[in-house]
């Protein structure tokens, strides 16, 4: 995304200064990062306190806080092996690494055609951004790595049209998250687990946004029942630190022996003790809960708008805090601007949808002056009232 005119400077809580000391509401939390608040006491505690004992003692030692935060992450999949990573696009680059060596290990070496959903997006280096299903993402950077073919997302007709003997793997977003947080239909992602399991692929769930709270479950899959082979976390799970994740079952992990994948700085103590402060504070007070109910008034609040300007609003979408609003004309840029000097940070994440990915800390005072706003906004420039 294009940058935006100010330096920011500090952050705390649900809120971010600039240089300049003024006040902005942050309603992208670091673009889903930073899920409990910027500068987070817990979080960068943690990570303060751990500069002072180790920082990264190389990947050919076990550490103590990369096996305690494995450990962790496995017991929330419900068992399986953890590959520790930096980034979401990393973290699919191994996961698309492992389903294909999964099948090599196997006899099944051309098995290696991996299917994704148009409009999804996975990372911008080259394996995820092969599996993005973006052609106009793609197309300055040809050639593409193959191996790659895409259906409609939400459309499990479009899906079985793609199946040939060299499927080896669907990866998918539980909801699309970049492409426009497209909700899949009631009953699609287990109609694709089940076209997996019949067909003897791998199911991938990318869950970089969705994961680790941000739709009032742990992990989005937990929300629709399904369980996939593989999953990739990162956003969320470092509480604003660079980390990510790839968990598999034992028996798809084991496909990934000395050698087959390799990280300098994945699984460093100091993403490993943020990772484990974020998670013991998710596990607190019922915040996952308190996610889902914000969500919840968070939408019904974005329902408002669309009830009092119909002609602009067309949709709002989403599940617990991964939110959006598209409306029928270009006008999200001109409103992130209006809103950004209203001291109030908003995803204009097309020309025309705004995207919400705000900290589980947000307030329903805070939701409300957002609502308020954009109500503004729409009140100056197109017909109807708030």
């Amino acid at each position: 995304y294009k940058r935006k005119p100010v330096i920011m400077k500090s952050g705390c809580g649900c809120y971010l200064y600039d240089e300049h000391g003024n006040e902005y509401l942050d309603m992208i939390g670091g673009y889903g990062c930073c899920v409990m608040g910027h500068c987070n006491q817990q979080v960068s505690g943690a990570v303060s306190r751990q500069a002072n004992i180790l920082i990264q003692p190389s990947n050919i030692f076990y550490s103590d806080l990369s096996i305690e935060l494995s450990d962790k992450l496995s017991d929330l999949f419900g068992g399986g092996r953890v590959f520790l990573t930096n980034s979401g696009t990393e973290a699919n680059e191994a996961a698309i690494k492992l389903a294909r060596k999964f099948f090599y290990d196997r006899g099944e070496a051309n098995r290696n055609t991996i299917l994704s959903a148009m409009g999804s997006f996975h990372g911008r280096t080259y394996g995820a951004l092969a599996a993005t299903g973006q052609p106009d993402k793609q197309k300055a950077f040809s050639p593409i790595p193959g191996g790659f073919k895409y259906f409609d997302f939400g459309n499990i007709s479009s899906l079985e049209e793609q199946l040939t003997r060299d499927v080896c793997a669907v990866i998918l977003e539980p909801i699309i998250g970049e492409g426009g947080v497209i909700v899949p239909p009631d009953g699609f992602l287990n109609e694709v687990r089940g076209l997996c399991s019949s067909n003897d692929m791998l199911l991938i769930l990318d869950e970089v946004q969705t994961g680790m709270g941000r739709v009032g479950e742990m992990f989005a899959h937990q929300k629709y029942g399904i369980k996939p082979d593989i999953m990739t976390l990162a956003k969320a799970l470092g509480g604003g630190f660079p980390i990510g994740a790839v968990i598999a079952g034992e028996d798809v992990a084991a496909s990934f022996d000395v050698g087959s994948h390799g990280s300098t700085f994945g699984g460093n103590a100091l993403a490993c003790a943020a990772s484990l402060a974020l998670i013991d504070l998710l596990e607190e007070d019922q915040l996952l809960g308190k996610v889902k109910s914000l969500g919840i008034f968070f939408k019904e609040r974005l329902g408002d708008l669309k009830n009092l300007h119909p002609e602009v609003v067309k949709e709002v979408r989403g599940e617990g805090l991964m939110l959006a609003v598209e409306f029928e004309h270009a006008i999200t840029a001109p409103l992130a601007q209006f809103a950004l000097g209203k001291g109030i940070i908003l995803n204009d994440l097309t020309p025309t949808v705004v995207r919400f990915l705000p900290p589980y800390i947000v307030t329903e005072e805070m939701i409300d002056r957002v609502v308020r706003i954009i109500g503004e906004y729409l009140e100056l420039n197109y017909s109807g009232g708030m």
